[in-house]
């Protein structure tokens, strides 16, 4: 074989490398590794040679713990000796190699084989057979072979005939290098290991680790490990030219395996024998790091086939020179893996050259982990399931036609990259003949016609048909004269029951009684050409289009041999798509809307962009698109069908925690919805529904006593407390939305554990706006009291329950007398969360540019109208009409009812109401009603939350947040509300503050076309210190003002005291 010059230079490097890689000489205190066993120790006395003869049972049998040396030259065992038998620690210090004359040869472990501290080379096989080979390992013992080196043919077991591994117990082949093959050698026969346990590492040769000359087999269920294997023409790890077989259930690894010629770890180089792969339940092979050097096929080679028809493979980091099929080539063959086999290809990427698989042809799933872009192969086929007859075509696959329109049976072909097959082709023959009836004419047909004939009466069948099955066939009928043709000047050949004497074959030549031949007319040879019957002169010489002959498909014309005789017309085929290139769609044809987001690598596979996810339904040729509100539930579909059309295991649609469902709205079992977001899922934990409903309603009710508790005219501590909370409320609302910018996932990776305290920090603001009353983050689907995703009305029934709850409650502790008072703090306290539970009966949003759906209803599917006429007809609608109009009444309507009564300007009395103080105490009198615009302006913000969640419109959220912001500053700066100049102050700095934050979050959103994360880091380290600032600025200037008080309360009192006195 001549190399082109890159790959000499190549396996110069190689064999250059597999020299300085040669085992050194092992030491008595060598340790295998963590796995291996010691190898035991010497006797005080000196090794012993060990015994060339035997007793009558033909077995030497060694001593524990005993150590034994092998003759300076030829150690052959006598010929009468067939087996030797381990023993625990028993050793073997070899100065030469180990012979056994007779025909067949057994070992028994335990026992350790290594070479003599002074020997540097055999010159055989550390154990040698004339004939058969047994190795043997019983259950729970140890045999190995290390650090051997031979100038033979090989370093560890050899023999002329099969050799064998096998036991329940583990064989160990290490550190061994030899000029043909390192660990085993049959170079006439077959080498089999069915072993528990086989562990081969740093083994070096010509020809694999293993190499045997008619096959090689290995059938385990244990542990069957090479590694370190390296081979300076083929096979790392296995070579044969016979056929290489891997069964059983045991897992097979095969690491960093390498050959410089080609077929890094397993190489079958007879050109009529295969490299299968056929593993039992739980069997699994691993190939890890394999490399043919200088040639194909880095992991496995053929020179014919390569079958993988059962079980899981995996491909892990393989690469072959030039990328000449990375993991499998078989130039010459075809590789084969069965429909429902698990091949697996991970850390490839690096390897972007060439491709994974080359040969002759490839049938691969079309479902699996392989996809089309991988193949490099003349004809790229597709794997069906058994129960698919020929006239179907898997998903991911379509039919070819042959000339004139036939199926190409059985070969389905792959779907190119760029275009994709979702559901099953099928063809299927029209005008089939069932059966011969009269008067049905004999025609010319495709061989694989179903109308084809199998034999003519009464002549003696094909080799399809013997002749009573022939008879039978015809049912009494035959070929006989019919009408007569002036053109062809002959009758036509149709089927009747009459007799009119036998039909003779001779010399191809079929003639009737009366001396008619068959001819086909005018030497026109194409389907669905009739038949007749000329006369002619006996001297005359025969015709080409006289002359038939017997064939496996029936009886066919001499001069085409692809046609043979038929009945009444030829089939013609209906398939289904009408064009069978049709099956394969380009990826633009795909779906309706959006196609320009799906990515199509061939066979039965779509992806889509993140951000979108795809549905598809079983038989459909298409999918459809969804645009996800939630981009976090979307990470993008990667759909991968069956060849039945079904989605394979592998598919994946939504993120975890969400549903097949359009823009992956619904939640997994066990997840939930959040109540301020309706695309968030959540886990729902292990709480019990009481607990959870405690977990809502406390708070609830906490913050509304607090509230009644301290409805009366506010001390300016209790000025500066609300203040405080005003601005963590759009502080925290700003928070939120962080995870939701582009860089948020590689700041947190960057922190390590300073993010951890980040994300801690985030948690601990965000609880601030969970315990507000009826707005924190739980959800109604966790409680278990509904069937399924919980509709809008319910949820807003559910938000009125607590709130009504606590207003009667409220009304009973405070007494009917103040019912007016705790009608105005409960307003005070529930009347946001209820403006934002009534607007989620409102907003709408889409997945698709034709359907628009209830944003708060989206599990549901729940349409929204397209006119306002429609929307009138919608209970939903005139309910939030009633439960807008009554909150209106018992907030504003109410509040402005309370705080107008006396008038504007007018002096409040000494005794009025702890109520109407709630309202107005600390504003100017010209402005007592400023507190109904702080109410509207808290709705505001959870109108805006409702309309616009945070994980579909994170930048309006913030955006419409800010002009509220904004607003509420211009307002407060023109109006200045309060009494006290220090509080407008601090009012105009809260609000500036907040509108800095949602600058500032705004910009960690934005893509920056400099240096994008430079200024994020920048951005989040500003809004962070801002708001950490501003947190330490409240905190003190409540203390101060606490401070304040308690002397103000103190001098008021000794004031007191002097006037009594």
């Amino acid at each position: 074989m001549r190399l082109p010059a890159g790959a000499a230079l190549a396996l110069l490097d190689f064999i250059v490398l597999a020299a300085a890689t040669r085992p050194a000489q092992p030491s008595q205190n060598d340790k295998p590794g963590q796995l291996l066993p010691e190898l035991g120790k010497e006797s005080s006395d000196g090794p012993k040679v060990l015994p060339k003869a035997c007793g009558q049972d033909g077995v030497i049998r060694l001593q524990e713990a005993a150590t034994y040396r092998t003759d300076d030259a030829n150690h052959s065992i006598d010929p009468s000796c067939h087996t030797l038998q381990g023993a625990p620690n028993a050793n073997i210090l070899l100065s030469t190699g180990i012979t056994f004359t007779n025909a067949g040869a057994k070992i028994y472990g335990p026992l350790a084989v290594s070479m003599a501290p002074d020997i540097k080379e055999l010159s055989a096989a550390a154990i040698g057979s004339t004939g058969n080979l047994r190795v043997i390992a019983p259950e729970g013992s140890v045999l190995s072979f290390k650090g051997i080196t031979a100038s033979g043919v090989a370093a560890g077991l050899n023999a002329d005939g099969n050799i064998t591994l096998e036991g329940q117990g583990s064989i160990l082949l290490l550190d061994l290098f030899s000029d043909r093959a390192a660990a085993v050698r049959s170079l006439n026969a077959e080498v089999v290991s069915t072993v528990q346990n086989l562990h081969v590492r740093n083994c070096s040769s010509r020809f694999g680790a293993v190499y045997g000359g008619r096959g090689v087999r290995f059938d385990s269920s244990g542990k069957v490990v090479f590694e370190d294997c390296v081979a300076f023409r083929r096979g790392g790890a296995v070579c044969t030219r016979g056929e290489l077989s891997i069964s059983g259930q045991a897992a097979y690894v095969f690491r960093n395996c390498a050959a410089a010629e080609g077929d890094g770890a397993l190489s079958a180089m007879g050109l009529d024998h295969d490299v299968s792969l056929e593993l039992g339940p739980g069997g699994s092979v691993l190939f890890d790091g394999c490399q043919a050097r200088a040639g194909p096929g880095g992991a496995i080679g053929s020179y014919r086939n390569i079958n993988i028809n059962a079980g899981s493979v995996a491909f892990a980091k393989c690469s072959a020179w030039r990328g000449h099929g990375n993991i499998m080539a078989a130039d010459r063959g075809t590789v084969h893996i069965l429909e429902g086999t698990q091949v697996t290809l991970s850390g490839m990427d690096k390897y972007d050259t060439g491709a994974a698989i080359i040969a002759h042809e490839v049938m691969i799933p079309a479902g699996g982990d392989l996809l089309a872009e991988d193949i490099l192969a003349r004809n790229k086929l597709v794997t069906k399931f058994a129960d698919q007859g020929r006239e179907t075509c898997p998903a991911g696959s379509m039919f070819a036609k042959r000339i004139g329109g036939i199926p190409d049976w059985d070969r389905c072909r792959l779907c190119d990259p760029g275009s994709s097959s979702l559901a099953i082709s099928q063809v299927s023959p029209r005008n089939v003949v069932k059966s011969p009836e009269e008067n049905m004419r004999l025609v010319l047909v495709r061989q694989t016609s179903p109308n084809a004939i199998p034999c003519l009466p009464p002549l003696m069948a094909n080799a399809t048909l013997d002749r009573d099955r022939c008879i039978e066939y015809w049912q009494g009928l035959s070929p006989q004269k019919a009408e007569w043709d002036s053109l062809y000047e002959g009758h036509y050949v149709r089927l009747g029951s009459r007799s009119v004497g036998n039909l003779t074959w001779k010399d191809g030549i079929v003639k009737t009684s009366d001396g008619a031949v068959l001819e086909v007319p005018l030497g026109v040879f194409v389907p669905s050409r009739p038949l007749i019957f000329i006369k002619r002169n006996d001297e005359d010489e025969y015709s080409a289009s006289q002359r038939f002959s017997m064939t496996p498909y029936g009886v066919s014309p001499v001069q085409a041999p692809n046609l043979v005789l038929g009945l009444q017309h030829d089939v013609t085929y209906d398939f289904q798509p009408p064009n069978p290139a049709d099956a394969c769609l380009a990826c633009h044809r795909l779906a309706p809307e959006a196609a320009m987001q799906l990515q199509c690598p061939g066979g039965a596979h779509v992806s889509s962009l993140p951000g979108y996810m795809v549905l598809h339904e079983v038989g459909q040729r298409k999918v459809v698109v969804h645009h996800c509100p939630n981009p976090a539930a979307c990470p993008g579909s990667n759909l991968s069908l069956t060849a039945a059309g079904i989605a394979a295991n592998k598919t994946q649609l939504c993120a975890t925690g969400y549903v097949r469902s359009p823009g992956c709205v619904r939640c997994s079992a066990g997840y939930g919805r959040n109540n301020q977001d309706p695309f968030t899922c959540s886990p729902c934990g292990t709480a019990s529904t009481t607990l959870q409903v405690a977990m809502v309603a406390l708070p609830s009710g906490a913050f509304y006593a607090v509230a009644l508790i301290l409805a009366r005219p506010r001390t300016e501590t209790q000025q500066i407390f609300k203040i405080f909370l005003a601005f963590i409320t759009v502080s925290c609302r700003s928070l939120s939305a962080v995870p939701h910018t582009p860089h948020y996932e590689k700041l947190k990776t960057d922190l390590h554990n300073a993010a951890k305290s980040l994300y801690y920090f985030l948690t601990a603001l965000d609880f601030v706006i969970e315990t507000e009353p009826n707005n924190g983050n739980y959800s109604l689907d966790c409680w278990g009291i509904f069937d399924g995703s919980v509709d809008a009305k319910w949820s807003l029934l559910v938000a009125w329950v607590i709130p009504t709850a606590w207003l009667l409650l409220g009304l009973g502790w405070r007494g009917s007398n103040q019912w007016l008072k705790s009608l105005v703090v409960w307003g005070n306290v529930f009347i946001p969360p209820l403006v934002g539970a009534t607007m989620k009966l409102s907003p709408c949003f889409s997945t698709q540019e034709s359907h628009r759906i209830l944003m708060y209803e989206a599990p549901l599917g729940t349409i929204c109208a397209s006119s306002l006429a429609g929307m009138a007809k919608e209970p939903r609608f005139w309910l939030f009409i009633g439960t807008g109009s009554l909150l209106l009444l018992l907030g504003p309507f109410l509040w402005l009812s309370v705080v107008t009564s006396r008038g504007k300007g007018t002096k409040q009395p000494e005794g009025e109401s702890d109520t109407e103080a709630f309202l107005v105490a600390g504003y100017r009198p010209e402005v007592r009603w400023w507190e109904v615009t702080v109410l509207a302006r808290k709705a505001a913000i959870l109108i805006i939350a409702t309309l616009f969640p945070m994980s579909w419109a994170p930048a309006a959220h913030l955006v419409y947040l800010l002009v509220i912001t904004i607003l509420a500053e211009l307002v407060h700066v023109q109006v200045q509300p309060y009494a006290s100049a220090d509080l407008n102050r601090l009012e105009a700095m809260a609000l500036g503050i907040s509108a800095i934050c949602l600058a500032l979050v705004l910009s960690l959103a934005t893509e920056w076309p400099f240096m994008p994360y430079e200024v994020y880091v920048t951005n989040a380290a500003l809004l962070f210190i801002l708001m950490i600032g501003s947190y330490i600025g409240f905190f003190r200037l409540y203390l101060h003002a606490r401070a304040n008080d308690r002397q103000e309360q103190g001098e008021s009192s000794a004031v007191r005291q002097d006037c009594a006195r």
